[in-house]
């Protein structure tokens, strides 16, 4: 499985939103095998991948949301590759990209994620994951 780097982000904060239906199963489908396979490889790509691969706007491997998307996203997994300390091509197991949620606060997402329709939900799901497991410890 490739997962783009900032797609790792959309992974730990999916919750039902997405471009169109096939973009949403596609994402819930994903998100599925990895639960369900903690040891199973994610190659980190900072290009189109599985999740793309169901996306409207993916046209010819490149994003065209907007006419600037591609450099949009490319800079979002650059941000998300430089704060995991890992580089494209590297290979990560699901349990920890399941995981990868703990290494941000949500003034990371609000920078990482500005541009994105979905950045208020998913540092709301941030701050509650970060409250219960404060609340557990």
């Amino acid at each position: 499985m490739k997962i783009r780097a900032h797609h790792l982000l959309c992974i730990n904060f999916f919750h039902g939103l997405g471009y169109n239906e096939k973009f949403i199963e596609n994402l819930k489908k994903i998100v599925e095998k990895l639960r369900l396979n903690p040891k199973l490889e994610v190659e980190v790509v900072g290009e189109c991948d599985d999740i793309c691969a169901a996306c409207p706007y993916m046209v010819d491997g490149l994003c065209k949301a907007e006419e600037d998307s591609e450099e949009e996203v490319k800079r979002m997994d650059v941000l998300v590759a430089k704060r995991l300390g890992i580089r494209f091509g590297e290979k990560l197991e699901a349990e920890k990209v399941l995981a990868v949620w703990e290494k941000f606060s949500p003034e990371d997402l609000k920078e990482i994620c500005r541009t994105c329709d979905w950045v208020e939900e998913c540092t709301k799901i941030l701050r509650e994951k970060k409250r219960e497991r404060f609340e557990k410890t």
